[in-house]
């Protein structure tokens, strides 16, 4: 689903990307995957379960992530919940809601260039 729009593998997105500061013993999480911009930033992460699971079971561990990543980069990243058949975006500005499939990078950078231009007006 992350070939079919545009993503690739070792180059925007990485597979496991390691996020310190969890609440665990050894003070480290992995998101299964992370998506990188071109200014080398998250702009999501995806939380994956079986596809026997609920997807929903993500839901929690998708959010100490991005608060964890946003701590860090100072920005938000979108995050994706998925079992494979059900694919929900949640996060930042909008509650969460069933996607097709995963957004591209141009349309995360839009997202994130919107967000910051509405933010801009009103700050």
């Amino acid at each position: 689903m992350l070939e079919d729009v545009g993503w690739i593998e070792g180059k925007n997105w990485i597979n496991e990307y390691e996020i310190s500061g969890m609440p665990n013993k050894s003070e480290v999480g992995y998101a299964d995957y992370a998506l990188m911009g071109d200014d080398g930033r998250i702009l999501a992460v995806i939380e994956t379960k079986r596809t026997c699971v609920d997807f929903a079971k993500g839901r929690q561990q998708a959010k100490l992530y991005a608060d964890l990543i946003e701590k860090k980069q100072g920005r938000r990243p979108v995050g994706f919940l998925t079992n494979g058949f059900d694919t929900r975006i949640v996060g930042n500005q909008y509650p969460e809601r069933k996607v097709a499939t995963f957004y591209s990078k141009r349309d995360l950078e839009k997202l994130f260039n919107l967000q910051s231009i509405s933010h801009n007006d009103y700050v």
